[in-house]
């Protein structure tokens, strides 16, 4: 990685571990994403960073991060046994729309990521499925995120039809959970 966008290394390395039913993509580098990362399908993955990320309240991160740029986000469609563990997420930009989207999965676990929105009002940080039964993700756990948005935009959003979702530990600053 280390390129100025890693789109693409980031979706063959998912390719490569989709062919291998599963697997571990460990991000050692800071990635950049400069347009919309789509992923989908995937069964038995984790996605973790190298480093456990640390972040003071005002938002101070470290380990491994990806950060999003022209309006780019992350999204994962379709999926069965999904970790993202030790990831700090960044979009750098004002009026971006969302960084990351989950919808149409089950048996998951989101682990000590940190999230920072650039002060967007408009965005959604981590979107967990869509309002309707198909799009919507369960049996999911979701523990030690930190999210900080000082703008006032949604920080956790919910779909309406998820089921058996777990918080632990969560915190969002200036931002909503909806």
């Amino acid at each position: 990685f280390e390129n100025l966008d890693d789109n693409t290394k980031f979706e063959k390395a998912i390719l490569l571990l989709k062919k291998l039913n599963g697997g571990t993509l460990i991000i050692n580098k800071n990635l950049t994403f400069n347009r919309v990362c789509t992923i989908n399908n995937l069964r038995g993955i984790e996605i973790i960073g190298n480093k456990s990320t640390y972040s003071l309240q005002g938002g101070q991160f470290t380990g491994s991060t990806i950060i999003f740029k022209n309006n780019s986000h992350l999204i994962i469609s379709d999926f069965i046994d999904l970790k993202i563990k030790n990831i700090n997420f960044i979009s750098t930009e004002k009026n971006h729309e969302q960084i990351i989207e989950l919808y149409k999965g089950y048996d998951f676990e989101i682990d000590n990521v940190k999230i920072r929105s650039a002060n967007s009002s408009k965005s959604i940080a981590l979107s967990l499925g869509k309002n309707n039964g198909e799009n919507a993700v369960f049996q999911g756990k979701i523990s030690r995120v930190n999210i900080i948005d000082d703008d006032g935009g949604i920080g956790v959003f919910t779909g309406d039809s998820n089921t058996s979702l777990v918080f632990e530990t969560c915190y969002l600053q200036g931002c909503s959970f909806n």
